[in-house]
This record gives structure tokens, sequence and C-alpha cells, in this order.
């Protein structure tokens, strides 16, 4: 819409009073949602962005997910979890956390469990 508007004040030179009342009115317009317009690569762009911030939204909620089972399991097996554990498992790659899970099942201690294999 603002390109046609451009192309439009290009050709044809509005009265300063008119001028500012349309463009009040078109971004009034637009940040109502009335209004919206995005070109085609917009569009495309928007839902590839979209889509990525959804897979990113589900790796991250996974991860989450396993972090929070092994706080869980750690708790079961050794009983309240330190802060600075808490910490470490918050902060965790997926491959750190994954490393711990089968840690957990032959470690004595909970320390044990982050010691480097």
């Amino acid at each position: 819409m603002m390109d046609f508007l451009s192309v439009i004040d290009w050709m044809m030179r509005l009265p300063a009073g008119v001028n500012a009342a349309v463009w009040r009115d078109v971004r009034t317009m637009e940040r109502s949602g009335a209004m919206p317009y995005m070109s085609t690569l917009e569009r495309m762009l928007r839902k590839e962005g979209l889509e990525l911030g959804r897979q990113q939204g589900r790796q991250q909620g996974r991860q989450q997910g396993r972090q929070s089972i092994l706080a869980l399991q750690l708790e079961e097996r050794f009983g309240p979890l330190p802060p600075a554990v808490r910490r470490r498992l918050a902060g965790a790659s997926e491959a750190q956390t994954l490393a711990w899970a089968k840690a957990l099942l032959t470690a004595p201690t909970l320390e044990a469990v982050f010691q480097p294999r």
C-alpha cells in the first residue's frame, strides 16, 4: 500500500493539510491491521521466518523437556539438587544433557554424573 501511495504522491501533489490527513489515516489503518499490505517477497520471507521460529521453538521445548526429566530423575536418585546443578542443567546443550542422562544409569553419586567420560 505504501508503494502505491508513494507513486500517487509522486504523480499528484496534494495540498499540505490534505496530504497530512491522508498519511495520518494510512498509518492509523496500517497500525490497526485493517489495511496490511505485504509484497510477495515480504509474505514469502514472513512465512519462512515463522516456520523457522516454530522449528526453533520446538527444538527449545524438547531440550527443556529433556532437562526437566533429567532433573526429576537425578532428584529421585540422589535427593534435592543444589542450585548449581540446576543452573548447569539449564545451560546444557542437547548432547551434554543426553550424556548426563546416560551417565545417570551407572553413576554412584550425583557428582559422578557430571564427570567427563
